[in-house]
């Protein structure tokens, strides 16, 4: 929709203003169905401002709380990083020791041989 540069800081208020501003521009604020953003912080103060800049400025209702869609692709690249780290940390005996534990409880797709 549109590439903006931010003055000052990456607060949600400053945010959410530039995302209004964007959509207000495009005549679009009206049709906003839900924003999909990662899970910092600034993104929940700004999905939250942006709710009560709709509400002031353009009597539109528009719950925060149900359109604040996690971005999944982040939060798989997060769970996976960690597992990795976790895996370099282990040795390769450690590591296979708990793969088998794995495969011990409840896996028979396994083969060890």
């Amino acid at each position: 929709m549109a590439f903006e540069q931010i003055y000052g800081e990456h607060m949600g208020k400053n945010l959410a203003r530039i995302v209004y501003d964007c959509l207000n521009r495009n005549n679009l604020y009206e049709k906003l169905q839900c924003a999909t953003a990662d899970n910092a912080t600034n993104n929940n103060t700004m999905v939250e401002s942006l709710s009560a800049i709709l509400r002031t400025e353009a009597n539109v209702i528009w719950d925060h709380k149900t359109h604040h869609v996690r971005c999944l692709a982040h939060i798989i690249n997060l769970v996976v990083g960690d597992f990795l780290k976790g895996m370099l940390s282990m040795s390769c005996d450690t590591m296979s020791q708990e793969f088998q534990n794995i495969c011990a409880n409840g896996s028979d797709s396994c083969d060890w041989t």
